[in-house]
């Protein structure tokens, strides 16, 4: 299977459909997945690619329970500064503010 997220089902059911002849677009709108998706697997069977290893991304400075502990410290006052965060918690301002950036982002999407 490739670095992206399908099932294999998915990821057999697009094989079987391009060796039928069709479109990219056709392949999409069937299986739920994005362009891009039916492009990789299309150039994994082209290059006989088993397995395509997924990218790595920027390291996250903060560990989970890092992440916790700041939670726990915006959720007890939630007008605390970044500062007040970083000294209590132990870490640095910046990860501090990436927290809280993540939390608000996160309180965002789940109003939608």
């Amino acid at each position: 299977m490739c670095g992206f997220r399908i099932s294999r089902e998915k990821f057999d059911c697009a094989k079987q459909l391009f060796e039928a002849d069709m479109s990219q677009g056709f392949i999409m709108r069937t299986l739920g997945i994005s362009r891009a998706t039916v492009k990789k697997i299309l150039k994994a069977k082209q290059y006989n690619i088993a397995n395509m290893k997924g990218r790595s991304g920027r390291r996250r400075s903060t560990t989970p329970r890092e992440d916790r502990s700041i939670m726990r410290s915006i959720q007890s006052n939630t007008n605390c500064s970044a500062k007040a965060i970083a000294e209590k918690s132990g870490v640095d301002i910046a990860n501090a503010v990436m927290v809280r950036y993540r939390i608000n982002l996160l309180k965002a999407q789940m109003k939608m």
